[in-house]
Order: structure tokens, then C-alpha cells, then sequence
């Protein structure tokens, strides 16, 4: 859903430590472009930024990620 922005990303490599901080108990994201974004791209960063409103990230905690088995056994992007 968001390739487009992974693609001009500066911070590809980076984990969720990297992406901003802590201020005043409460995570800051900052992601950064290596281009001025187009209007267009905008809204898809408008969209991201709703979903990561809901991610629960914590101080101190390990930046990982897990994965769920599938009901059918099988390897789905959809399992994490």
C-alpha cells in the first residue's frame, strides 16, 4: 500500500527507534523524503500517518517483528 513512499524514503534501513522520539511520554513519528513529495503522495502519507496513530509503541521496548502461523500453514504476507 505504501511502496511508493518506502521508495523515497531516506530512512529505508531504519527501525522504529530511528524514526523520531520520545517528547513529553509520547512517541513522535518524523519520516523524511528524499524529494519534495508530490500532491498526490501526500495523501498517501496522510493515510500512513493514520495508521501509525494506532500502533502502540513503547520506550524501552525491543524493535521487532513477529509472526503469526496461518490457519492453512501456508506463508502469507497477511500472517504478521
Amino acid at each position: 500500500m505504501f511502496l511508493i513512499l518506502f521508495l523515497i524514503s531516506e530512512q529505508k534501513k531504519g527501525v522504529v527507534g530511528d524514526f523520531d522520539e520520545w517528547r513529553d511520554a509520547m512517541w513522535c513519528w518524523k519520516l523524511q523524503w528524499r524529494r519534495d513529495t508530490f500532491k498526490w503522495e501526500k495523501q498517501l502519507i496522510f493515510q500512513l500517518q493514520s495508521c501509525l496513530e494506532n500502533s502502540n509503541v513503547q520506550r524501552d521496548a525491543l524493535d521487532s517483528w513477529s509472526w503469526k502461523p496461518c490457519s492453512l500453514e501456508t506463508y502469507s504476507t497477511k500472517s504478521w
